[in-house]
C-alpha cells in the first residue's frame, strides 16, 4: 500500500509540475538544406550501426545469449571503437535531420525506414532502448507537426510492443521450444513489468541500509558510462546491491534488477524528496516539450529519453545520455555547416 501510495504522488507531484508556467523556449529559423544533408550523412553512416548489431548479435548467439554482453567487455573490443563511434553518430544524425525536417510526409517516411534498421537493437535484446527510442520518436513527431494519439492507435502501439517484447525474450534468452508456451511467456512478460515495483520496495523495507550510502549512490552513479556491472563494487550502484541482495544466483550470471527513480528520490529524501524531485520531473518536461526543432531539440530528445525511462533507471540516466549525444550531435552539426559553406562557394 505505501509503494501505491508513493507511485500516485509522484504522478500527481509530476502532473503538477508540468502545469508550472516558465519562459518560453525561444524558436529558432530552420535552413531546409540542412535536413538533406543530414539525410546524406545518416545513410553514409549506416552501414556502422547495421554492422555493429550484427556483430553484437553474433557474438550473443555464440555465447550464451544476451546476457554475454553484461558479463564483460570483449564485445566492445571485438568489434571496434571505429564501429561504435559510428553507431552513435548515425543515430545522432537521424535525430538531427528528423528536427531540421519540415515536411510532415517526409519525416513520417524517414521516420519508419529508420525504425525499421533501428529495430536491429532488438536482435541484441535492448528491448528497453528501442522501445524508449521509438516512443519518443512518435511523441516529438505529434508536437512538431501536430495531432493527438487515438486511443486505436495507443492500443494498437501496446499490442505491437507486447508482441515484439516477448518474441525478442524468446530469441535473446534462447529459449528451446520445449519451454515456449503463448500463455506462460504473456505472464511471465506482465509479471516481469513489476520489476520496478520491486526495487522501490526492497529500498522501503531496508531503508536504514540504503539510506546511509544514499548520497554515495547518487555521486557513483554518474561514472557509469566508464564502468562495466562486474567492475564496480558493493556500493556503488543501486542496482548492483538490490540484485545480490534478491537475486544473489542471478545477478552472478548477469541478471540485474535495474534501478528507478522513486527508489533513489526515496533515499536522498524519503517522502519530500520524492516530492520535490517529481515536481522538478514535471517542470522539466514542460520545459523539453517547447524543443520541438534544431540542436537543441535534438539534444533534448536524448536527454527525454532518459527521463522516460526513469522508472526502470537512476537518476542520472538523462545526464549519461546528454553526455554520449553532445558530443557526436556537435560534430555532425559542425560537418554539415561546413558542408554548407563549400556549397554556398561554388
Amino acid at each position: 500500500m505505501t509503494y501505491i501510495i508513493l507511485v500516485l504522488t509522484s504522478f500527481l507531484c509530476i502532473h503538477v509540475g508540468s502545469l508550472l508556467k516558465s519562459a518560453d523556449v525561444p524558436s529558432i529559423d530552420i535552413v531546409e538544406n540542412r535536413a538533406l544533408i543530414y539525410k546524406w550523412i545518416f545513410i553514409l553512416l549506416l552501414p556502422a550501426l547495421l554492422y555493429k548489431n550484427i556483430y553484437y548479435f553474433n557474438y550473443i548467439s555464440n555465447n550464451g545469449g544476451y546476457l554475454a554482453i553484461y558479463r564483460g567487455t570483449e564485445h566492445l573490443e571485438g568489434v571496434g571503437f571505429l564501429a561504435r563511434f559510428g553507431s552513435l553518430l548515425c543515430l545522432a544524425t537521424f535525430t538531427l535531420y528528423f528536427f531540421h525536417e519540415t515536411d510532415k510526409k517526409k519525416s513520417a517516411r524517414s521516420l519508419i525506414f529508420f525504425l525499421i534498421l533501428f529495430s536491429t537493437e532488438l536482435l541484441i535484446g535492448l528491448r528497453g532502448k528501442f522501445f524508449v527510442t521509438a516512443l519518443m520518436f512518435f511523441l516529438f513527431y505529434k508536437l512538431r507537426f501536430g495531432g493527438k494519439f487515438s486511443m486505436r492507435g495507443l492500443i494498437t502501439i501496446m499490442l505491437v510492443i507486447v508482441s515484439l517484447a516477448i518474441t525478442v525474450e524468446v530469441t535473446r534468452e534462447q529459449k528451446s521450444e520445449s519451454l515456449i508456451d503463448g500463455s506462460s511467456l504473456l505472464t511471465g512478460f506482465i509479471s516481469q513489468q513489476g520489476v520496478s515495483s520491486a526495487v522501490t520496495m526492497v529500498v522501503l523495507e531496508n531503508k536504514p541500509y540504503f539510506d546511509q550510502g544514499a548520497w554515495q549512490y547518487f555521486w557513483h552513479q554518474f561514472g557509469v558510462p566508464f564502468y562495466s556491472q562486474p567492475e564496480v563494487p558493493r556500493g556503488w550502484y543501486v542496482a548492483n546491491d538490490i540484485s545480490m541482495i534478491i537475486m544473489p544466483e542471478a545477478y552472478a550470471l548477469g541478471f540485474g534488477t535495474g534501478s528507478s527513480y522513486l527508489a533513489e528520490l526515496l533515499m536522498l529524501g524519503g517522502v519530500a524528496g520524492i516530492i520535490v524531485g517529481s515536481l522538478i520531473i514535471g517542470g522539466f518536461l514542460s520545459k523539453a516539450s517547447q524543443c520541438t526543432q534544431g540542436i537543441k531539440g535534438s539534444l533534448m530528445f536524448w536527454i527525454v529519453s532518459g527521463v522516460v525511462y526513469y522508472p526502470r533507471t537512476m537518476l542520472q540516466d538523462p545526464v549519461h545520455n546528454m553526455l554520449r549525444y553532445v558530443i557526436p550531435i556537435i560534430l555532425v552539426a559542425g560537418l554539415c555547416f561546413i558542408i554548407r559553406q563549400v556549397l554556398k562557394l561554388r
